[in-house]
C-alpha cells in the first residue's frame, strides 16, 4: 500500500474496527458487492481496506482432494503464477471437474495458514462467474495492515481506557471481554462483559459479577474501562 495521510489512515482504521466489531454482518454478498467496488476504482485504498476486511471475515468455500495423506486443491496455472480457486457459496462453483473435490467452509487467513506457498502467486474469487482476481502478496500485506490496527486497539484496552477517550465503537469492542470498569458515582466492576446491546439509555454492558449477579452498564456511567481478559489461556 502507498503511504496514506492521517485522514485516509483514521478513515481505514475506523472502517476496519468497524467491520472487525461486526464481523457476523460480512457474508459472501458483501464480499462481491465490496470486490465489485474496488475492481472499479483500484486506486481507491478504503476501497481496498474494505473489500480486504470483508475478504478476511467472511467464510470462504475452498476445494481439497485428499488421497492418503496427500491434500490437493484445485488451482489455475497461470505464466504469471499458480491461482487459488475461493468461492462465496457451493452455488458458485459451476465446472464440472470440480465436483471431484471436497467443498469445505473457512476464513481466508485460515486457509492461508494450512495451504500456505510460495508458489500460489494471486487467489480468485468465482472464477467461473465474478472472478475477482487478487495477488497473493497484496492480500498478505493489506491483511498485515488489518491485523496491526487491531492489535494496537486490543493493547489500548488491555492498558485501560477513560471517559473522554471512550469512543462508541470502543466500548461496543468491550462485549465478550473480562472487563474492570469504574463508574462516575464510584463503583468498581469486575467481571465477564458477556453481552452488549443498545437501547434507548444509549449502549449497555451487560456483566456477570458472580454466578447469581449480573449488572447493566452504559457508556455514560463509565470513568474508567480496561479489559483484564486472560488471553494466555484461549
Amino acid at each position: 500500500m502507498d503511504e496514506l495521510s492521517k485522514e485516509e489512515m483514521t478513515k481505514i482504521c475506523v472502517q476496519t474496527l468497524t467491520d472487525d466489531t461486526h464481523w457476523d454482518l460480512m457474508t459472501g454478498s458483501l464480499l462481491k458487492k465490496r470486490l465489485k467496488a474496488y475492481f472499479e476504482d483500484l486506486d481507491n485504498q478504503q476501497k481496498l481496506v474494505s473489500a480486504m476486511n470483508c475478504l478476511r471475515l467472511t467464510e470462504l468455500v475452498y476445494l481439497i482432494k485428499q488421497e492418503g495423506d496427500a491434500i490437493t486443491m484445485p488451482i489455475v496455472p497461470v505464466p504469471e503464477g499458480t491461482t487459488m480457486m475461493l468461492f462465496t457459496s457451493k452455488k458458485e462453483i459451476k465446472q464440472t471437474n470440480l465436483k471431484a473435490f471436497e467443498p469445505r467452509e473457512s476464513l481466508l487467513p485460515e486457509i492461508l495458514d494450512c495451504f500456505d506457498s510460495d508458489e500460489v502467486k494471486f487467489i480468485v474469487i468465482n472464477p467461473n462467474t465474478d472472478s475477482f482476481i487478487l495477488p497473493m502478496e497484496l492480500v498478505k500485506q493489506v491483511f498485515e495492515v488489518i491485523e496491526n490496527i487491531i492489535s494496537d486497539l486490543d493493547a489500548e484496552k488491555q492498558k485501560g481506557i477513560v471517559a473522554k477517550d471512550l469512543t462508541a465503537l470502543m466500548f461496543e469492542r468491550f462485549g465478550g471481554c473480562t472487563v474492570e470498569i469504574d463508574t462516575k458515582d464510584g463503583r468498581h466492576i469486575v467481571g465477564d462483559a458477556y453481552a452488549y446491546c443498545k437501547d434507548e439509555k444509549g449502549q449497555c454492558l451487560t456483566v456477570t459479577i458472580s454466578e447469581s449477579e449480573k449488572i447493566d452498564v452504559y457508556k455514560n456511567e463509565v470513568k474508567t474501562i480496561k479489559d483484564i481478559s486472560n488471553y494466555e489461556e484461549e
